[in-house]
């Protein structure tokens, strides 16, 4: 599965078990899960824009060079849609390409 269809695959199973939920039970845990992704989705949005920003920073210390490829690698590696996302969400907060 490609790191882009997770969420969107997340929330549909969720909608899914909203029509069957049974009980008050079941959609108290849906509720849950639900803010749990979205929680995910705002440390994943945060893990973008911090990879972006390394990205578009001389990374002259081994401690933003490891930082920067933790995220990078946490977000799909070099070359993926997830690497690509957090450039543009560093050039969306204002970051300059690299020099």
């Amino acid at each position: 599965m490609k790191d882009t269809q997770a969420p969107q695959t997340i929330e549909r199973e969720l909608s899914i078990a909203r029509i069957y939920a049974a009980c008050r039970g079941d959609d108290d845990r849906l509720d849950e899960a639900d803010a749990e992704l979205q929680q995910l989705r705002r440390i994943q949005h945060a893990a973008e824009l911090a990879c972006g920003l390394l990205w578009h920073l001389p990374r002259n210390h081994p401690i933003t060079e490891a930082a920067f490829q933790a995220l990078r690698d946490a977000l799909g590696g070099p070359g993926s849609a997830g690497l690509a996302r957090a450039i543009r969400a560093a050039k969306d907060y204002g970051a300059k390409e690299p020099v």
